[in-house]
């Protein structure tokens, strides 16, 4: 039986701010998505990446003015986010299904660094979501009184096989 990978992507609010609306999602079909059998390969480089912290001495806001953003949209990180995940084969066999929450840092250039799984559903998925963070462009950098700030940004990725 085909089955179909619901990935819906939820960023937070942030204080009376939110980039989304309630129901945007993805819907990727089997063949669209890569599925990955050594998840063993998949987990040696989440490790290496979450070994690599960039220290700054600068403020970062988790609040500002003009919130960062994915360049072109969010409907343009969509299909980013479509192109490249790897549903892992471990998840797929164990039906795992659940949200994996990450946090990282747009920095003043657009640059993503710091970034970090929060809370994790397993089986690969944690290190998938951080790897396609790691992969995405620079984005539109957040802006505190007209000029590029550092900002902590929170995205939450759902995992859900659907049979």
């Amino acid at each position: 039986m085909k089955s179909r990978l619901l990935l819906i992507i939820l960023i937070p609010l942030f204080i009376g701010c939110s980039l989304f609306k309630k129901n945007d999602s993805v819907i990727v079909e089997e063949g669209d998505v890569a599925v990955v059998e050594d998840i063993n390969q998949i987990e040696s480089d989440a490790e290496e990446v979450l070994t690599t912290n960039y220290q700054s001495d600068e403020e970062t806001f988790v609040l500002v003015e003009q919130q960062p953003s994915y360049v072109g949209g969010v409907d343009a990180m969509f299909e980013f986010i479509k192109a490249n995940l790897i549903y892992p084969a471990k998840a797929r066999e164990l039906s795992i299904e659940g949200v994996v929450f990450a946090r990282f840092i747009v920095e003043k250039d657009g640059s993503l660094s710091n970034i970090k799984i929060l809370r994790g559903i397993g089986g690969g998925c944690d290190e998938e979501a951080f790897r396609v963070i790691k992969l995405m462009p620079n984005w539109n950098p957040g802006k505190q009184k007209g000029n590029a700030v550092r900002v902590e940004f929170s995205l939450p990725i759902k995992f859900k096989l659907d049979n």
